[in-house]
Order: structure tokens, then sequence, then C-alpha cells
């Protein structure tokens, strides 16, 4: 029979950003080719994996969590550049309720269109 395997405690956040910071900084570097961004795209990703870091630690896929929260915000970065919206620019906070609701209303008025095209189309 085989020994019985020890786990090891899961790390803390503290202890994880210590241990693995130089290789998320390597791994987000090659995501975007710039190291200013490549320490964003870090930051980004380890505050959102903190928020849920005692699930992410206890379900001991740490490494996993955390790179493919790098990888996803950086594709969601890309997906606003090649928007036209960039990625570093905050929304237009300064349009008025009443402008943001006409706009959801045209948005949800052109989805409602494409949704019976789709379904007229679809019943031939």
């Amino acid at each position: 029979m085989g020994e019985a395997v020890v786990m090891e405690a899961a790390p803390t956040f503290e202890e994880y950003v210590a241990m693995r910071g130089p290789a998320l900084w390597r791994s987000a570097w090659l995501l975007t080719r710039d190291a200013l961004r490549a320490e964003d795209l870090v930051q980004t990703a380890l505050v959102k994996c903190w928020h849920r870091w005692d699930e992410i630690a206890a379900d001991g896929s740490v490494d996993g969590c955390v790179g493919r929260a790098l990888v996803t915000n950086h594709t969601d970065w890309r997906r606003r550049k090649v928007d036209g919206r960039g990625a570093y620019r905050r929304p237009n906070c300064s349009a008025s309720i009443t402008t943001r609701r006409l706009g959801l209303g045209l948005v949800l008025s052109a989805h409602k269109d494409a949704m019976a095209s789709a379904t007229f189309l679809g019943r031939r």
C-alpha cells in the first residue's frame, strides 16, 4: 500500500502574492508586451481573486484561478480596445438618466426586433 499524502495548507493571499508575483507579472507581460500594462493586469486579476480567496484556496487550484483571471481580464481589455472604448478609459457618466434610459430602450427595442426576425426565419 502507498503512504498517506500530507496536504499542505493553502497559502494566504499575501504568501501567494509574495511567492508567485514575479511569475504572474511575466505571464501578464507575455499577454500585454508592456511592463506597465502587465502590472495593471496582475493587480486587476489579484483584486478580483482576493474577494474570493478563501473559496479559491479551499478548492486547491489557486494558480489556475489566478491565471484564468489574468487571461479573462486581458481579453476584456482587448475587446474594449477593439470596440473603440479603450482599455483604460472610464465610461462617460456625464449623460443624463433620461439619455441613458433612452439608449437602453433603443438597445432593447433593437434586440427585440432582431429576436423576432430570428424567430420568424427559424419557422420556415
